[in-house]
């Protein structure tokens, strides 16, 4: 790109730090247009050094759930048949000791892609572990029963149930109980919380534009959503200190030794390895 690194540098902080397309683009001085292609090769960069770095993960407990947005248009205002418009979903996973995430994948709520995120984890995570979900049929109804067709009986999976009460409008609603029950195995309900992905999804709404509900906050491309999630995933697992851990998630893991930057990402096809 004709385009001093440092502004490209710049443009990747602010992608990853919760501000939108049209604000880089006015603090920066760049067109929409570079910003978004600014977003493009991160979010390309990204998925590469995941898919190449993330793999042969011990893990104990594992959560995952997913995150609620819109692409283009709120449902009632789409096609139908326009399957990458409209409601789309973000499957993510975390390690529940290191906080790691694991994989994530963005499409439409279905059985489909609830199978196609749970093979990503299977194929990033070796041995036996606990899996952590709500009660959405796909994973262990009779809609799809995706967790079964996927891990078969190499696996403990447990669900947690919460019911929460609210008193008016605009009072915010708060936890009044909790169910868990063993769907696979024999997983410790002790531990079947879902409580650390769920501060995830909040994180990740923080921190991208494109998850701010009830406001001007959406993705105008299934594409850039994906690309967006992908940065957010390398930046919170490789980039920030986690403020429980006092290090990075990778770090507390086991993948890299230091915390790495956007420069380190941007430059790591050209120098080889981190």
């Amino acid at each position: 790109m004709r385009i001093h690194k440092e502004k490209i540098y710049t443009v990747m902080r602010m992608l990853c730090e919760s501000s939108g397309i049209r604000a880089i683009s006015r603090i920066t001085g760049l067109h929409q247009e570079t910003v978004l292609k600014i977003l493009k090769i991160s979010g390309n960069l990204s998925t590469h050094f995941m898919d190449e770095k993330i793999k042969n993960l011990k893990c104990e407990v594992i959560q995952a759930d997913e995150l609620h947005t819109i692409v283009h248009a709120k449902q009632w205002n789409v096609n139908p048949k326009h399957t990458h418009l409209g409601n789309q979903y973000t499957f993510l996973a975390v390690d529940a000791k290191t906080r790691f995430l694991i994989g994530s994948s963005t499409g439409q709520r279905t059985v489909e892609n609830a199978e196609k995120f749970l093979r990503q984890i299977k194929s990033r995570v070796v041995g036996r572990f606990q899996l952590n979900t709500d009660c959405w049929l796909a994973y262990s109804g009779r809609r799809g029963n995706a967790i079964k067709r996927v891990f078969g009986k190499d696996i403990d999976h447990a669900t947690e149930m919460k019911h929460f009460w609210k008193k008016g409008d605009f009072i915010s609603r708060s936890l009044a109980k909790t169910e868990r029950k063993a769907h696979i195995g024999n997983p410790d309900l002790n531990r079947g919380s879902t409580s650390y992905i769920e501060r995830t999804n909040l994180t990740l709404r923080n921190l991208s534009r494109r998850f701010t509900r009830s406001t001007l906050g959406f993705s105008r491309k299934l594409l850039n959503l994906r690309f967006a999630v992908s940065l957010f995933m390398w930046s919170f697992n490789f980039a920030k200190k986690h403020s429980t851990l006092n290090t990075s998630p990778a770090i507390a893991i086991g993948i890299c030794s230091d915390i790495m930057s956007v420069f380190d990402l941007w430059n790591y096809w050209g120098a080889g390895t981190i």
